[in-house]
């Protein structure tokens, strides 16, 4: 077991999901509706796969609201708390009840809670801090979201049981038309398919340069017997490759 492999999965924060708050200094606040739906992606829905109760509620001295989480995730006994806290006023002066500050008081810790385990936790490292960091980090997001169709694209053939042929034509013309989203691609590959999805490729390659041989052989018999082998998509594929040279 890996014990870093959750907090390494989850650890990055999309600067697009943040904002620059002022409460004495600059701090970087997560958008806290992202934070959920990326732990439901990591565990699963929340009171299926995760969760968390309210164990304790406190009135401070300075007229602050706190509340004590208790998360868990996985399974039920595998629990964790944090405080959060909210202030019971919206202005200054103290003159106007926050009447969501139950509700702000539970999403902060809720967020701290999740931070325990990795959660955006580039932003509690304080690298948000490091515009160069919030450059790079951008960039990687940007790509994704750029990228990701691509990726879907791909599973689906897989998934559906497409040809080695298939597969590798699929990712050869990925390459074709964006090398580093080809490399993306291959990267972001679910762990569980990657090895398989590799050797379809490979798989793949082989057969069209066996099959490319053939068709430019010259051996009509040997030709119409590949084409007999092939399906339409198949032959597609080996066609796209050769530029349309298979009559």
């Amino acid at each position: 077991m890996n014990n870093l492999g959750l907090w390494n999965k989850v650890e990055k924060t999309n600067p697009a999901h943040t904002k620059k708050l002022k409460f004495g200094r600059a701090i970087t606040a997560i958008d806290p509706y992202r934070q959920i739906k990326n732990a439901t992606e990591a565990f699963g829905p929340v009171g299926v796969g995760w969760g968390w109760s309210v164990e304790r509620i406190e009135y401070l001295p300075t007229n602050e609201l706190a509340v004590l989480i208790r998360m868990w995730h996985t399974k039920k006994e595998n629990t964790f708390d944090q405080w959060g806290q909210a202030s019971l006023y919206t202005d200054k002066a103290e003159s106007k009840k926050d009447t969501d500050c139950f509700k702000k008081a539970t999403t902060d810790g809720i967020t701290k809670c999740l931070s325990f385990v990795g959660f955006n936790a580039d932003v509690f490292l304080g690298k948000f801090e490091d515009n160069k960091y919030v450059q790079m980090i951008s960039g990687e997001f940007s790509a994704a979201e750029a990228y990701q169709p691509a990726l879907d694209k791909l599973m689906v053939r897989f998934d559906e049981g497409q040809s080695e042929l298939c597969i590798f034509g699929y990712l050869d013309a990925v390459a074709n038309k964006d090398q580093a989203m080809f490399e993306w691609v291959l990267n972001n590959i679910p762990k569980g398919k990657k090895t398989k999805v590799s050797a379809h490729r490979t798989a793949g390659q082989k057969l069209y340069f066996q099959y490319k041989d053939i068709f430019e052989s010259g051996d009509d018999s040997a030709i119409d017997e590949a084409k007999s082998e092939l399906s339409d998509q198949e032959l597609s594929v080996i066609n796209y490759k050769m530029k349309g040279q298979i009559k």
